[in-house]
């Protein structure tokens, strides 16, 4: 469902999608306790690191959140239109043909291979013991025994 009355200004990520990213100040600087720097200093710290990030953030925003925009909203665009107007198809095809497969194997295949099936299913095989089966190679008119065979 798309939200027609415009972006929720206040919750800009209402699905949580960079629940992973970490980009405060407690997030990516701490000292550990007993390696204190003077309070003016982190206080310092903190408000160059959030005031660089904030103001690095939004230029590189207005440099580049209409370009990403268009090409990802292009890019969402073609990939729906390809879904509907291509893939979709191509399911609806091969639905049509696997069931005109089933219907032709049904009524066509069985009804012929069955009576195969079951005149072939009378005879039976049976072989002797593997070493009459094993066949020696010959090379240059020389017969070459077959490596001989290891127990474990």
């Amino acid at each position: 469902m798309t939200n027609t009355s415009g972006p929720d200004l206040d919750n800009r990520d209402p699905n949580t999608l960079n629940e992973y990213l970490q980009v405060e100040f407690d997030d990516v600087i701490a000292e550990p306790q007993g390696a204190y720097s003077v309070d003016c200093v982190w206080k310092v710290a903190y408000k160059i690191f959030t005031g660089t990030k904030n103001c690095c953030y939004k230029f590189l925003t207005i440099l580049f959140a209409f370009p990403i925009a268009f090409a990802v909203g292009c890019s969402f665009a073609i990939m729906s239109f390809q879904h509907i107007w291509c893939i979709g198809q191509l399911y609806v095809i091969s639905g049509l043909a696997a069931t005109s497969f089933g219907c032709m194997f049904a009524h066509v295949l069985i009804p012929v291979w069955h009576p195969v099936a079951t005149t072939w299913a009378c005879f039976s095989v049976e072989f002797g013991s593997l070493e009459a089966l094993e066949p020696k190679i010959k090379f240059f008119n020389c017969q070459v025994n077959p490596l001989p065979k290891t127990r474990f």
